[in-house]
């Protein structure tokens, strides 16, 4: 991987629709690469593999949310797209690391001035790839029908390959998923008939992480507001205690048990502010 240590703010951050040189890709692109840090290869594999997707997305009823269906189902609505983000570094509130609040912000800000949620059919997917924060984030527009069980699936299956420092290979096959996902939202991974009974999320977005090189990751939510959706957010650092007695309650004492004993210590716990999700990460 090549490239500098630019910190770049959402402001200035380039969008790959309307400045494709400084993204380092190819006109009509939704990837943008600025620092490099694909090689070559990757970086028109990927872009590719975004461009089939979409094509796929053009041949099937993509599903909307019952509140969308009238934004969404009009002639002028902009076609699925699926954007690839991808940055050395941010930048941060303080000189320390990069925190997951910092990724959050500028996810969020990013989205506002690419326009994204100022669309009349949020009809999106954004990866966000930070090489200097390990961390991989995936937004979902609030109008897709998107469950959140397939997509935390969907991200497990390729953990190894960052684990094994195949980014570009497992970044490639994010960007597959999630087209698969959209293509039949409720296909099981073992099934190939739709499963009605997996939830929905109808959020103003979805926010999902995979740790990159460094940690090996679990996430379980916590459901105090469960069915009623929000924004949810996964945090991954030094945790508290209270996640312990979260997991603890609401998957049992056996599979807590369970979960322990898999993994070496230290494991610990933190959940986000708002009690929604809780990670368990091992340094």
């Amino acid at each position: 991987m090549i490239g500098g240590t630019k910190q770049w703010e959402p402001n200035t951050y380039p969008d790959p629709r309307t400045n494709a040189a400084k993204c380092n890709t190819v006109e009509h692109s939704t990837l943008c690469d600025p620092d490099r840090i694909l090689t070559d290869t990757w970086r028109q594999t990927i872009n590719d593999n975004i461009a089939k997707q979409t094509q796929r997305l053009l041949n099937v009823d993509v599903q909307y949310t019952e509140e969308a269906k009238e934004n969404c189902t009009m002639g002028n609505v902009t076609d699925v797209r699926i954007f690839v983000i991808l940055a050395r570094r941010i930048n941060t509130t303080s000189n320390q690391n990069i925190t997951s609040k910092d990724l959050t912000t500028f996810g969020h800000d990013l989205r506002e001035a690419f326009g994204l949620d100022a669309q009349p059919c949020k009809n999106y997917i954004l990866i966000l790839g930070v090489e200097l924060a390990k961390e991989l984030y995936v937004w979902t527009g609030s109008d897709l029908v998107f469950p959140k069980d397939r997509m935390n699936t969907s991200l497990s299956q390729y953990k190894n390959m960052f684990l094994e420092r195949n980014y570009m290979e497992g970044l490639n096959k994010i960007v597959e998923e999630v087209g698969n996902i959209l293509v039949d939202p409720f296909k099981g991974p073992d099934s190939s008939t739709t499963n009605p009974r997996i939830p929905t999320i109808k959020p103003a977005s979805l926010t999902l992480t995979l740790s990159l090189p460094g940690s090996y990751l679990i996430s379980t939510p916590i459901y105090p507001a469960y069915p009623r959706m929000r924004p949810r957010e996964t945090f991954f650092g030094p945790f508290s205690n209270s996640c312990d007695e979260n997991i603890h309650s609401q998957h049992g004492a056996s599979r807590f048990s369970q979960l322990r004993g898999r993994m070496p210590e230290p494991l610990n716990f933190r959940q986000s502010d708002s009690l929604d999700w809780c990670s368990m990460v091992i340094p």
